[in-house]
């Protein structure tokens, strides 16, 4: 019994040292909700403690808050097709850097995504997270861009399920017909 009392208090005390995200909101904010190819879409990850507050571990260059795309279609039953790769998979392990959050004062990032079109492609790039995601403009006129986010805990919880989702945003990109 005793053996089993130091394990658990081992393990909660280990646990205090890692990321633990269920008790925060995540949101991801744009500045608008329709573009044009030539805009530059500012894309915000907030994260706010549901209660008083929450210390975060993030890579100096974000590789652990990851941004996808996809696309959506609701009349047509499309949901999270031709998903691109998450911003993570492209950076590197960096320095950390901390943060102490709290409902005052929550994360905030913004990262700033020009839309571009390159042949029958509309592009989104992110620079700064080194992610590029290309659609069809057909597939454009007619689905929305759903924007993903994820928290990938540096230090993860003992036995964390890892479901620290973003809540997705959509958005739509009108694409003008060349005459």
């Amino acid at each position: 019994m005793k053996l089993i009392i130091q394990i658990l208090f081992f393990l909660f005390f280990i646990n205090c040292n890692f990321d633990d995200f269920h008790e925060t909101i995540r949101i991801i904010e744009t500045d608008r909700n329709e573009y044009e190819v030539g805009d530059t879409i500012e894309l915000t990850l907030k994260i706010i403690p549901k209660d008083s507050r929450v210390k975060m571990k993030v890579y100096e260059n974000y590789k652990n808050l990851e941004i996808s795309f996809s696309l959506i279609n609701s009349l047509d039953k499309v949901q999270n097709e031709q998903w691109s790769e998450r911003s993570g998979k492209n950076l590197s392990s960096v320095n950390k850097d901390f943060y102490l959050i709290t409902k005052e004062k929550p994360f905030e990032r913004t990262f700033l995504v020009p839309i571009s079109s390159k042949k029958e492609k509309i592009v989104l790039e992110i620079p700064e997270l080194n992610l590029i995601a290309e659609y069809d403009k057909n597939r454009i006129q007619k689905d929305s861009i759903r924007i993903h986010g994820f928290y990938d805990p540096i230090d993860p919880v003992f036995l964390d399920a890892l479901e620290d989702y973003f809540e997705v945003k959509d958005i739509k990109i009108n694409v003008v017909e060349s005459e």
